[in-house]
């Protein structure tokens, strides 16, 4: 059994910067009737799409796409980083006009409230070297204790897929540890294995990863958001693409 004290501490840590281009607020002065004079933007800080260092900037491909898109657009923003089941009570209470990345899995409920592609997404399997699973069987399904991150697409697949789901947890430290010490079988998930902590890489070796689905991902509009500002999707998309050539 894997004992880390120091991973067994950590807890996944709320962490919010405000990123507001001079330029783009600048702009925003003149921008058409209509659009917003603010626009909240949140990620979770982790991954390709918008990586949260350690000296508080953040980098990444969405980073870029969406600055490169709102200051075409004349709009200033905020970004914050924040966990995903931090993110579903943000844009309940109004609070988050945009959440990047969500994965476009052509969902009819979120027609018009996305903006992208802004890249892609691989979901994998993370499982114990040593342990003999075959994660496409249907054993594994009805049997193997399997968890993801809270409010995730992995974990609504293992909703919907029927699987055998335990609550995860918003700290991939934590996950990968119950992964390491047996209290899961397996691990649905993106690659986390730049965001963890130097007490957990030694985890990395314990594990297998199997590739389980790929999804092209989106920037996500609050709905009450494109409400408000019906024009927005549309003109945010086309400003998207002009960044993407």
């Amino acid at each position: 059994m894997v004992q880390n004290p120091v991973i067994l501490g950590l807890a996944f840590f709320f962490i919010a910067i405000a990123v507001i281009s001079p330029q783009a607020e600048a702009d925003g002065a003149n921008a058409p009737q209509g659009q917003p004079a603010l626009v909240r933007v949140y990620t979770h800080g982790e991954g390709q799409f918008g990586m949260l260092r350690w000296d508080g900037t953040m980098e990444g491909a969405g980073v870029d796409l969406l600055a490169c898109s709102l200051k075409r657009l004349g709009v200033p923003y905020t970004l914050g980083a924040v966990s995903m089941s931090r993110s579903i009570r943000l844009e309940k209470d109004g609070l988050q006009d945009i959440w990047f990345p969500t994965y476009d899995t052509g969902d009819p409920a979120l027609e018009g409230l996305l903006v992208g592609p802004i890249g892609y997404m691989n979901i994998y399997w993370f499982t114990l070297k040593d342990r003999a699973l075959d994660v496409t069987s249907e054993a594994f399904r009805k049997t193997a204790r399997v968890t993801a991150f809270p409010g995730s697409r992995p974990e609504r697949l293992l909703h919907d897929g029927g699987f055998n789901h335990i609550e995860g947890s918003d700290d991939e430290n934590r996950l990968a540890l119950w992964l390491a010490e047996g209290r899961v079988d397996a691990l649905l998930a993106a690659d986390f294995s730049q965001t963890l902590k130097p007490g957990a890489q030694a985890l990395l070796g314990l594990m297998d990863r199997r590739l389980f689905i790929r999804y092209p991902m989106a920037f996500q509009l609050a709905p009450q958001f494109a409400a408000a500002y019906p024009g927005f999707q549309p003109q945010m998309q086309t400003a998207l693409d002009v960044c993407r050539q």
